[in-house]
């Protein structure tokens, strides 16, 4: 059993030099005060709620990825909303149409603005753990089920919807053990709405003399960009590799590649990654820099069309074991790390680290572990990020029992 892609080991059958910023100093404390936490209102054990997260606005969407309502783990997601008064509330519990036992429907989540997106890897379409995802439309303060996504190429074990992201009317859907280019070698999908219809854009694979496993388990989109993160460059190591793809509104062609110039085997780079506009973070939480498995970030900037690696992040307190690098999220130039096997409070206790880009220099701006933290909650699995609000999740949280799971959601505020 290995983790991949996502944050969490879920048994899938188909496993999982640049300056250093933030060392030197440690981390400004966070009042606990910035941290509100949130459950699901019906939480049971074994949820794993938090497992995805996303935001966008005053609406985040929580993915609660072994809930049972439709069958033994098949999964379900939330949509809560903020008030003026900053307290959230939850406004809709998603579930997939013809959800069944096993589906893992919500193992990945993605918003913008009244659409939500939720991936559902394990489910049968052609073939066992095929997968599907699913899209939600909001109208008014309720949410209706616009379409299933489905791959024209997919096939048994494929696990379609591992990773999704979603910009306006585009979606993009990973599928990371697809066959098509060579065994787990992976693929992503892109979808595009016009007039509430979604059709298939294009299928993205590693581009010629780009070898890649485990492309497609994590994406990421903004505007006409896509990044797609492959935790093994293909040399069965564990390297790690990402890829840019870029499109005109029609079709989609590459763009870059991007590795660490620093990589070693078993970095796992490219097991999470987070793009805005001409800036990409990419997770690495094999990196051993500050320790086995201590985990790394690593920001790259585009010029014109070209990519370069601006800066490898760190945390200014990391240690072996810590997973820094498990979520990453970027906005502008704020970001939220995560580092899910923090020991701070226990063992996998876990934590998220705050960045903000000053003066053309990303700084570490804070460390975040809730109050109530414990060992095996897991905080920092997943993150998302929009403007300077985060939301982390923590899907071992044992609120509603346990690993029912919980979020956090707090300001990323500068420091003088």
């Amino acid at each position: 059993m290995t983790c991949i892609g996502r944050s969490f080991c879920l048994g899938l059958g188909f496993i999982a030099l640049s300056a250093l910023a933030g060392c030197g100093e440690e981390p400004t404390p966070v009042p606990a005060a910035r941290e509100l936490k949130i459950v699901a209102n019906d939480g049971a054990a074994q949820d794993s709620f938090g497992a995805s997260v996303a935001i966008s606005g005053d609406t985040a969407v929580v993915g609660a990825v072994f809930d049972d309502d439709l069958g033994m783990d098949s999964g379900s997601a939330y949509v809560f909303v903020r008030a003026d008064d900053g307290s959230w509330s939850q406004q809709a519990k998603l579930v997939a149409p013809d959800g069944q036992e096993g589906d893992w429907f919500g193992i990945a989540v993605a918003i913008s603005d009244d659409t939500v997106i939720v991936g559902a890897a394990n489910a049968v379409e052609n073939g066992v753990a095929t997968g599907a995802a699913h899209v939600f439309l909001r109208n008014g303060e309720d949410w209706q089920h616009e379409a299933k996504l489905v791959p024209s190429a997919g096939a048994a074990d494929d696990q379609f919807g591992f990773a999704v992201a979603l910009a306006g009317d585009v979606a993009l859907v990973g599928t990371p053990a697809d066959d098509d280019v060579a065994m787990d070698a992976g693929a992503a999908y892109a979808f595009k709405r016009a007039g509430g219809s979604w059709t298939e854009q294009a299928k993205l694979v590693p581009m010629p003399g780009g070898a890649a496993g485990y492309f497609g388990a994590a994406v990421a989109l903004s505007n006409s960009t896509a990044l797609v993160g492959a935790w093994d460059d293909g040399s069965g190591k564990g390297n790690g590799i990402a890829f840019v793809f870029a499109t005109d509104g029609m079709s989609w062609t590459p763009q870059a590649t991007l590795s660490a110039t620093d990589g070693a085997n078993g970095d796992t780079f490219g097991y999470s990654v987070a793009l805005s506009g001409d800036t990409a973070l990419v997770g690495a939480i094999g990196s051993d820099a500050a320790g086995a498995d201590s985990g790394a970030a690593y920001v790259f900037i585009r010029n014109g069309s070209e990519w370069s690696q601006d800066v490898k992040l760190l945390p200014s307190d990391g240690t072996a074991g810590d997973a820094f690098g498990s979520s990453v999220s970027i906005w502008d130039d704020l970001a939220t790390i995560g580092a899910y096997w923090d020991d701070d409070r226990g063992d996998f206790s876990g934590s998220a680290y705050a960045y903000a880009q000053k003066n053309g220099v990303w700084v570490e701006q804070a460390k975040h572990a809730p109050p109530d933290g414990i060992a095996g909650h897991k905080f920092g699995c997943a993150a998302a990020l929009d403007g300077d609000l985060a939301v982390v999740g923590a899907y071992g949280d044992d609120d509603k029992g346990t690993e029912s799971g919980s979020v956090y959601v707090f300001s990323v505020v500068e420091s003088p």
